[in-house]
């Protein structure tokens, strides 16, 4: 019996075997020529999108004790089902609030990057990093919705770090997302350096829900996702905006959350 490889096939085989070999010479040459370095530091480091031991032995991820509503840390563990200050005196619209780290120089320089720097890639990497601190509230099949931009910043942008992340973590979680649930409708100033009170002025009837999308997410929990919280005005507009028209379960998440003696 004649056991020798048809000599298409063993063609087909040593054409894959060479490919497969140029593959990994043009791999080398591109990590000699531009080598992974820190995201924030720029140090040269092994794994390409990622942090260096250093900046990442400073970032700051939010595990228990929390406030169960906030997803604020404690620094001490103030009993089972104990609420922040800022749940107990102004109480969001949405249900819950958690957040992967704590806003710092180092998730700051992450999300800098991501949004202004033409820094996509770098969603997979905070995808990844929520997708594991955030675990728990993932759970159950919620539909993920990322705060939408208004389609001039969007535009101008190129995209919305908000659904890159949403669309990487639906990923990783096997998770369902949907873009179109939230419109932004009114083109609002940038929140950063408003005070909590004219964030939510400027931020008030942003906000429309598609009726297409609605029959999808309405008898889901939904998660919105977002890259920073900071007072949670634009969480709380979107929030009202769903219930209004019968969303009932909606939690929030971000890749970095601002403690209340921040300023940003």
């Amino acid at each position: 019996m004649n056991n020798s490889m048809p000599p298409v096939k063993r063609q087909s085989n040593i054409f894959y075997r060479w490919l497969n070999y140029g593959k990994n010479f043009a791999d080398k040459a591109a990590n000699i020529l531009y080598p992974s370095t820190c995201i924030h530091c720029s140090t040269p480091i092994s794994n390409s999108q990622s942090l260096c031991a250093l900046c990442w032995s400073d970032l700051r991820p939010i595990t228990e004790p929390f406030c169960p509503i906030l997803g604020l840390p404690f620094d001490i563990d103030m009993g089972a089902n104990t609420l922040s200050a800022s749940a107990i005196s102004n109480p969001p619209i949405f249900d819950r609030a958690r957040s992967a780290f704590i806003y710092s120089d180092i998730s700051l320089s992450i999300i800098s990057k991501l949004k202004y720097a033409d820094r996509p890639d770098l969603a997979k990497y905070c995808a990844q990093l929520m997708a594991n601190i955030l675990a728990p509230i993932l759970e159950g099949n919620p539909i993920l919705v990322p705060v939408p931009l208004h389609w001039t910043r969007q535009f101008n942008r190129r995209y919305n770090q908000a659904s890159e992340i949403a669309r990487h973590l639906a990923k990783i979680c096997n998770l369902q997302m949907e873009l179109t649930l939230v419109k932004r409708t009114k083109r609002t100033k940038r929140q950063v350096g408003l005070s909590a009170k004219e964030r939510r002025k400027n931020i008030t009837n942003a906000f429309s829900v598609n009726p297409d999308a609605l029959n999808i997410a309405q008898s889901n929990r939904i998660i919105l996702v977002d890259d920073v919280i900071t007072t949670g005005a634009t969480l709380n507009e979107i929030a009202k905006t769903l219930k209004k028209a019968g969303i009932e379960k909606i939690d929030v998440i971000s890749f970095a959350r601002v403690l209340n003696n921040m300023h940003i």
